[in-house]
């Protein structure tokens, strides 16, 4: 059996936005970055998203995007490993969030991009390492307030605890 390998059409949109990149005498350093990464599908992936040898892409996400902000997403991708935020940041969502914010700020106002309505973008943070971001972040997560506790059924809901359970009074609770 010859194994042959077919050129993705789901993609084109993306290799499109690459070459643009790569044309582009205001972004060409950023595009040139893209010559080594692979372009490859994964639906899996809500959105788009590097590891810094390829970037996978969620065709829906893609066919939902307008040209320019696919355009903005090759660029956001192809950041984070000329940045090096795998080196400079924990590999989490927080610290993927600290990048987040730092490209999408030295994205805005580059001609021929448009930023995803969904894009984390705070000008707070303009100017700003992703390191210091990613400090911020993770002091505001730290401060935040628990979720309240869930209201307790009321009796006639039909949720009654069955024996031996839900019997014994909560942090807090039963010892007024």
């Amino acid at each position: 059996m010859k194994l042959t390998h077919e050129r993705d059409t789901r993609l084109d949109t993306v290799e499109a936005s690459v070459l643009w990149a790569m044309s582009q005498p205001h972004v060409a350093f950023w595009g040139n970055g893209l010559a080594r990464l692979k372009q490859v599908v994964d639906n899996a992936q809500p959105t788009a998203m590097t590891n810094g040898r390829l970037i996978k892409w969620n065709t829906d996400f893609v066919a939902k995007s307008t040209p320019p902000q696919v355009r903005f997403v090759v660029l956001h991708e192809v950041l984070h490993c000329l940045l090096r935020h795998f080196n400079r940041l924990p590999l989490n969502s927080l610290g993927n969030e600290a990048g987040d914010y730092e490209i999408n700020l030295m994205l805005d106002g580059v001609v021929g991009i448009e930023r995803p309505d969904k894009a984390l973008f705070d000008v707070r943070f303009k100017g700003m390492p992703c390191e210091e971001i990613y400090l911020i972040l993770q002091k505001e997560q730290q401060a935040q307030p628990p979720p309240p506790p869930r209201p307790r059924p009321t009796e006639g809901e039909g949720n009654e605890p069955t024996e031996g359970e839900g019997n014994e009074p909560t942090e807090g609770e039963g010892n007024e």
